[in-house]
């Protein structure tokens, strides 16, 4: 552009000239001097000139170094996909033996050294001193959320009332419960969550105060699931008014989610803390010890919650485990148990995503549950106005003029059992989808194989592809399950949504 400007030196230079000489004028200034301003304009003719090229090859060099840097990102990710395919099952550590038993204790006065603590807790002064504003605002957070839990169990328990009352918009009840079961859940999580921030912030990265703060922060979306269940299964609260969860799943779990909590969450920070560290002796031993002891909790609870009559129960429905709840019921303890044995014999890597992946289930499990009550909640209420309208409905064309003993014949109990098929189908549809989206992405990173199923190819087909050529076109494992998948939500939905719109919108 600067070239074509500058096409007619002569031109320009006259242009330059007169602009210059009026501005001056204006000014009261000498005027400028012309005979310097054409040699100028033609060397920067010359100078353009002999840039351009340059410029072009600049252009030139910049265009291969991105192929260069793209192709590199490519293989990095091919090679980061064939490790996650292959580290997993790789063995990290030796198998436990002698030598290994006498390090144990060194491991462990490694995770309690006093100067590491002291030099967090200095560099956490220190940030005081230079943040107070920070911190005095998570100490307001905190105190906020402990002083509105003391009025949580009183407001959830307010809510029975209003929401057993069908005419009026008792689901508002219900959301109000689900906020006050939210709030009375939220005060420890928010210390650790507040608590990770603030650390992380005391120190450089790298620094043992830095992976402290890391190792809660992760803790925090675990505690958060245990906190929010307990309050879920509270005696009058809402599980047991609005889900209408039996009473022995409600004990079972208000019995054994604490306590297991109480020993898998402190093992799993430590192992989080020692992946983060990264460090032989943290991972040989630390996390080795933390991973056996979670496993060892994780499979004595299922044991026990999996039992018949206790986490599987239904309202009208006998107590005797079916032959698949039976199977699962040896199934998972034992998983856990082989999970902490694959910790012994050096697996210590593959070991603690197997249990970060059980502990990510248990809250995927907890957020399905809650989301589905929510839904059935709503099915159920809808359900029960529907057949107290067509109740009232009779009652009008049926009653005499003399007749007024029928207005006074209690409406029936209708439980979730009692739903509409249609819509009950819809809510096992949903679990079901809900279970399997949520299993596939927490356990994709354990199981490579979920992965590798997009490279199986089933069939092929042909298909035009660019100048006319024929392609060739796989259809993969992966495709063929998510076609089927679709085909069956498609065909759920298609028989089931008559039943759902007369509830939610007719």
């Amino acid at each position: 552009e600067e070239q074509r400007d500058l096409v007619d030196v002569a031109a320009v230079a006259r242009e330059i000239f007169e602009a210059e000489r009026t501005s001056s004028d204006e000014e009261g200034v000498a005027e400028p001097e012309s005979e310097a301003l054409e040699p100028l304009l033609r060397q920067r003719v010359q100078l353009l000139a002999a840039i351009e090229p340059l410029l072009r090859r600049r252009i030139t060099a910049l265009e291969l170094t991105e192929r260069v840097r793209q192709q590199q990102l490519d293989d990095t990710l091919q090679m980061s996909q064939l490790l996650d395919r292959h580290l997993l099952w790789s063995r990290s550590h030796a198998p436990i033996d002698a030598s290994w038993l006498g390090r144990v204790p060194e491991g462990l006065r490694d995770l309690v050294k006093p100067s590491r603590w002291k030099t967090t807790f200095e560099l956490s002064l220190r940030e005081l001193a230079e943040r107070p504003l920070l911190w005095a605002l998570a100490a307001l957070v905190v105190l906020a959320s402990l002083a509105l839990r003391r009025s949580a169990r009183a407001r959830i328990e307010a809510q029975v009332v209003p929401a057993q009352d069908i005419g009026g918009n008792s689901f508002q009840a219900t959301l109000r419960a689900f906020g006050w079961t939210l709030i009375g859940a939220a005060p420890g999580p928010v210390v650790l969550l507040l608590l990770g921030e603030l650390l992380k912030d005391a120190g450089n990265p790298g620094r043992y105060s830095d992976s402290l703060g890391r190792a809660i922060g992760a803790v925090v979306i675990h505690l958060a699931s245990v906190q929010l269940l307990r309050w879920m299964v509270l005696e009058r609260g809402l599980a047991h008014v609005h889900f209408r969860w039996m009473r022995a799943r409600r004990e079972t779990l208000r019995r054994a989610v604490p306590s297991a909590a109480g020993v898998i969450l402190p093992m799993y920070f430590v192992t989080t803390l020692a992946f983060i560290r990264n460090l032989e002796l943290p991972n040989d031993v630390q996390a080795r010890v933390a991973i056996v002891v979670a496993c060892a909790a994780l499979a004595w609870t299922l044991w026990r919650a999996l039992d018949a009559g206790r986490l599987w129960v239904v309202r009208g429905a006998t107590s005797e485990a079916s032959a698949p709840r039976r199977l699962l019921r040896f199934a998972l303890p034992a998983f856990a148990l082989i999970t902490a044995v694959l910790a012994l014999v050096g697996y210590v890597h593959s070991a603690g995503l197997l249990l970060h992946s059980f502990i990510m289930t248990f809250a995927m499990l907890v957020a399905i549950s809650l989301l589905t009550g929510l839904l059935a909640r709503w099915f159920l209420l809808g359900e029960r106005r529907l057949a107290r309208q067509r109740s009232e409905e009779l009652r009008a064309s049926e009653s005499a003029p003399a007749g007024d003993e029928s207005g006074a014949e209690p409406e029936p109990e209708m439980t979730l059992e009692q739903i509409n098929a249609q819509t009950g189908r819809l809510l096992r549809a949903l679990r079901l989808t809900l279970l399997a989206t949520g299993f596939a992405w927490v356990w994709a990173q354990v199981i490579p194989a979920v992965a590798r199923l997009d490279e199986i190819a089933l069939w092929h087909f042909v298909e035009t592809g660019e100048g006319g050529a024929l392609v060739q076109q796989p259809v993969t494992l992966m495709a063929a399950i998510l076609g089927v998948l679709a085909l069956v939500l498609t065909l759920v939905g298609a028989r089931n949504l008559p039943g759902l719109i007369e509830i939610g919108l007719l």
